[in-house]
Protein backbone atom coordinates (compact mmCIF):
# COMPACT_ATOMS: atom_id res chain seq x y z
CA UNK A 1 0.00 0.00 0.00
CA UNK A 2 2.87 2.39 0.76
CA UNK A 3 4.34 1.75 -2.69
CA UNK A 4 1.08 2.83 -4.31
CA UNK A 5 1.07 6.16 -2.50
CA UNK A 6 4.79 6.67 -3.10
CA UNK A 7 4.22 6.40 -6.84
CA UNK A 8 1.66 9.16 -6.66
CA UNK A 9 3.90 11.52 -4.69
CA UNK A 10 5.34 13.43 -7.69
CA UNK A 11 1.91 13.78 -9.26
CA UNK A 12 0.35 14.98 -6.02
CA UNK A 13 3.20 17.43 -5.45
CA UNK A 14 2.68 19.00 -8.89
CA UNK A 15 -1.08 19.04 -8.46
CA UNK A 16 -0.74 20.69 -5.03
CA UNK A 17 1.53 23.39 -6.44
CA UNK A 18 -0.95 24.06 -9.25
CA UNK A 19 -3.88 24.25 -6.79
CA UNK A 20 -1.98 26.64 -4.49
CA UNK A 21 -0.98 28.79 -7.48
CA UNK A 22 -4.62 28.99 -8.62
CA UNK A 23 -5.67 29.94 -5.09
CA UNK A 24 -3.09 32.72 -4.83
CA UNK A 25 -3.83 34.05 -8.31
CA UNK A 26 -7.59 34.11 -7.64
CA UNK A 27 -7.06 35.79 -4.25
CA UNK A 28 -4.71 38.37 -5.72
CA UNK A 29 -7.12 39.07 -8.56
CA UNK A 30 -10.00 39.58 -6.13
CA UNK A 31 -7.91 41.88 -3.95
CA UNK A 32 -6.75 43.84 -6.98
CA UNK A 33 -10.32 44.23 -8.17
CA UNK A 34 -11.39 45.67 -4.82
CA UNK A 35 -8.40 48.03 -4.56
CA UNK A 36 -8.90 49.11 -8.17
CA UNK A 37 -12.59 49.75 -7.54
CA UNK A 38 -11.74 51.86 -4.49
CA UNK A 39 -8.97 53.73 -6.30
CA UNK A 40 -11.26 54.60 -9.22
CA UNK A 41 -13.89 56.09 -6.84
CA UNK A 42 -16.40 53.34 -7.57
CA UNK A 43 -16.33 53.59 -11.35
CA UNK A 44 -16.81 50.19 -12.93
CA UNK A 45 -15.30 51.10 -16.30
CA UNK A 46 -11.55 51.53 -15.95
CA UNK A 47 -8.46 50.51 -17.83
CA UNK A 48 -7.10 46.99 -17.26
CA UNK A 49 -3.60 48.37 -16.72
CA UNK A 50 -4.78 50.02 -13.51
CA UNK A 51 -5.85 46.63 -12.13
CA UNK A 52 -2.56 45.09 -13.24
CA UNK A 53 -0.72 47.89 -11.46
CA UNK A 54 -2.50 47.14 -8.19
CA UNK A 55 -1.87 43.41 -8.55
CA UNK A 56 1.85 44.03 -9.07
CA UNK A 57 1.99 46.45 -6.15
CA UNK A 58 0.29 43.95 -3.83
CA UNK A 59 2.78 41.28 -4.90
CA UNK A 60 5.70 43.66 -4.44
CA UNK A 61 4.59 44.65 -0.94
CA UNK A 62 4.05 41.02 0.09
CA UNK A 63 7.43 40.03 -1.34
CA UNK A 64 9.18 42.91 0.38
CA UNK A 65 7.62 41.97 3.72
CA UNK A 66 8.65 38.34 3.37
CA UNK A 67 12.19 39.11 2.21
CA UNK A 68 12.82 41.71 4.89
CA UNK A 69 11.69 39.60 7.82
CA UNK A 70 12.01 35.98 6.75
CA UNK A 71 9.95 33.34 8.52
CA UNK A 72 9.11 35.64 11.42
CA UNK A 73 7.47 38.13 9.08
CA UNK A 74 5.29 35.37 7.65
CA UNK A 75 4.10 34.48 11.14
CA UNK A 76 3.51 38.16 11.90
CA UNK A 77 1.60 38.58 8.64
CA UNK A 78 -0.58 35.57 9.46
CA UNK A 79 -1.26 36.90 12.96
CA UNK A 80 -2.14 40.32 11.55
CA UNK A 81 -4.55 38.73 9.07
CA UNK A 82 -6.27 36.81 11.86
CA UNK A 83 -6.49 39.92 14.06
CA UNK A 84 -7.88 41.97 11.19
CA UNK A 85 -10.46 39.29 10.39
CA UNK A 86 -11.80 38.87 13.92
CA UNK A 87 -13.92 42.07 13.97
CA UNK A 88 -15.23 41.12 10.55
CA UNK A 89 -16.36 37.78 11.99
CA UNK A 90 -18.42 39.60 14.61
CA UNK A 91 -19.93 41.74 11.85
CA UNK A 92 -20.79 38.61 9.86
CA UNK A 93 -22.52 37.09 12.88
CA UNK A 94 -24.57 40.28 13.28
CA UNK A 95 -25.44 40.16 9.59
CA UNK A 96 -26.48 36.52 9.95
CA UNK A 97 -28.89 37.51 12.69
CA UNK A 98 -30.23 40.35 10.55
CA UNK A 99 -30.74 38.06 7.57
CA UNK A 100 -32.61 35.56 9.72
CA UNK A 101 -34.87 38.33 11.06
CA UNK A 102 -35.48 39.65 7.53
CA UNK A 103 -36.38 36.18 6.21
CA UNK A 104 -38.76 35.67 9.13
CA UNK A 105 -40.46 39.00 8.42
CA UNK A 106 -40.69 38.19 4.70
CA UNK A 107 -42.25 34.81 5.46
CA UNK A 108 -44.88 36.43 7.69
CA UNK A 109 -45.62 38.99 4.99
CA UNK A 110 -46.06 36.28 2.36
CA UNK A 111 -48.41 34.40 4.67
CA UNK A 112 -50.42 37.58 5.24
CA UNK A 113 -50.63 38.27 1.50
CA UNK A 114 -51.73 34.69 0.85
CA UNK A 115 -54.46 35.01 3.47
CA UNK A 116 -55.65 38.30 1.92
CA UNK A 117 -55.64 36.74 -1.55
CA UNK A 118 -57.61 33.72 -0.32
CA UNK A 119 -60.15 36.00 1.38
CA UNK A 120 -60.49 38.09 -1.77
CA UNK A 121 -60.98 34.99 -3.91
CA UNK A 122 -63.48 33.61 -1.41
CA UNK A 123 -65.49 36.86 -1.38
CA UNK A 124 -65.36 37.27 -5.15
CA UNK A 125 -66.03 33.67 -6.22
CA UNK A 126 -67.76 32.41 -3.12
Amino acid sequence: MILLTADLAPFLAVESIIAIAIYFIASSDSGSLIVDHLASHGHEEHHWLQRLFWALMEGAVASALLVSGGAQSLQALQAAAICAGLPFTVLLLYMLSSIYTMCDMAEKRVELLEEEANELLHVRFG
